[in-house]
């Protein structure tokens, strides 16, 4: 992570070109996905192109963010895999789209918005398929750009600690 000729390196111009490489793979996933996937099997789209840019942007975001900071977390690549893989359905269901909201415990469902795919996923069904604008997801943008912040300050605190940790070997 740390070019050779210095000792340390602040962590902004590593969470930023992370980052960015990160936002450019969503970019060219979510070009494949609204370009081709919803228009070949006719997803309804009621959302126009720019609010669903609008919403998208806070969750790409604080996705990103979010895995460099659990990337941070672990020495090898691969265990953070299968962190991904042992949570990816328990947080579905604590969205409240696959299992309603009313059948779930108020504080579970609270839990979920720590992650950003309880607010994306709402905010999204709400502005795709029942014709939401984004004045009436502004709760689920409000949430992810919250998470955005927060998420980047431990993205850069983790990797501070990852630059520390490689600095000392």
């Amino acid at each position: 992570l740390i070019p050779p000729d210095r000792s340390q390196m602040s962590a902004l111009p590593i969470v930023f070109g992370k980052a960015a490489a990160y936002i450019g793979v969503s970019l060219l996933t979510m070009t494949y996905v609204f370009g081709f996937h919803y228009k070949a099997f006719h997803y309804p789209m009621r959302a126009s192109f720019w609010e669903v840019a609008g919403f998208l942007l806070p969750y790409v975001l604080a996705v990103v963010f979010l895995g460099i900071t659990l990337a941070s977390l672990f020495r090898k690549r691969e265990n953070s895999l299968i962190i991904l893989l042992f949570t990816s359905i328990p947080l579905l269901m604590i969205s409240g789209i696959s299992v309603p909201k009313e059948a779930m415990p108020g504080w579970l469902y609270e839990f979920g918005k720590i992650f950003p795919s309880s607010a994306g996923i709402n905010g999204f069904a709400r502005l795709q398929t029942m014709g939401a604008n984004l004045a009436e997801v502004r709760p689920e943008l409000l949430n992810l750009w919250i998470l955005v912040g927060v998420y980047f300050l431990t993205a850069c605190i983790g990797m501070r600690g990852v630059s520390r940790r490689e600095c000392n070997v």
